[in-house]
């Protein structure tokens, strides 16, 4: 059976058929529109106002006549103190000059001198004597000037200094009252430590009622 199929097969076997082969066809991309690039907004720049350079800070001056910053001491100043006396509840103005000014051994001198039963001081102190001029230049009598030192305290070493129980040389600081217009000068003596070379001597009665403070230089 196998056989006899396959001679039929062969038998009806004609001439090959003819094969056509068409070149593929190749679709044309259909043209596409150019790309529209649409105009970019220049970006808006928001002004900055100029930065202002601040004017430089004037340090102010340091106060005169304070514990850190004393009046200088000289011999021709003249300084002018005006405040409210408490002890005769009062408003005072005086102008207030330094003449002469002497130190240890020699003011010890002065204060022998002055009275042989003057002490000398202790141990580890000694005498300043200072001769003033205090003028009243304001309305009011200046009152209850007992001595130089009790009414113009000296700060020795940080340390406000009691007046010392002394005569002083003549002639002396020694006023009850001073009217407007009037004018006292004379020898006070200060008591100060003898290692103080800068003492600090106060135009108020009080140290702390305002800023009095000269800076006394020993020579």
């Amino acid at each position: 059976m196998f056989t006899l199929a396959l001679g039929c097969v062969a038998c009806s076997t004609g001439p090959a058929p003819e094969v056509q082969i068409k070149e593929p066809t190749i679709a044309s991309p259909a043209p596409t529109e150019p790309l529209k690039l649409q105009p970019t907004a220049a970006p808006t720049l928001t002004p900055m106002p100029p930065t202002e350079t601040p004017p430089p800070t004037e340090t102010p001056e340091p106060e005169m006549g304070t514990f850190a910053n004393p009046y200088p001491f000289a011999f021709e100043s003249v300084w002018t103190i005006e405040f409210l006396d408490w002890w005769t509840d009062t408003q005072v103005a005086f102008n207030f000059q330094i003449l002469e000014l002497v130190w240890g051994d020699e003011c010890w001198q002065m204060v022998q001198a002055a009275n042989m039963f003057n002490d000398p001081p202790d141990e580890g102190f000694e005498y300043l004597c200072m001769k003033i001029r205090v003028t009243n230049i304001g309305d009011n009598p200046i009152q209850d000037h007992f001595s130089a030192a009790s009414e113009f305290p000296i700060i020795s070493d940080g340390q406000e200094m009691e007046a010392p129980f002394v005569v002083d040389p003549k002639p002396t600081y020694e006023i009850e009252t001073l009217f407007p217009g009037g004018s006292a000068e004379g020898w006070g003596t200060w008591l100060i430590k003898a290692s103080d070379i800068d003492p600090l001597l106060s135009l108020y009665r009080n140290p702390a009622d305002g800023a009095g403070m000269i800076q006394l230089i020993r020579p």
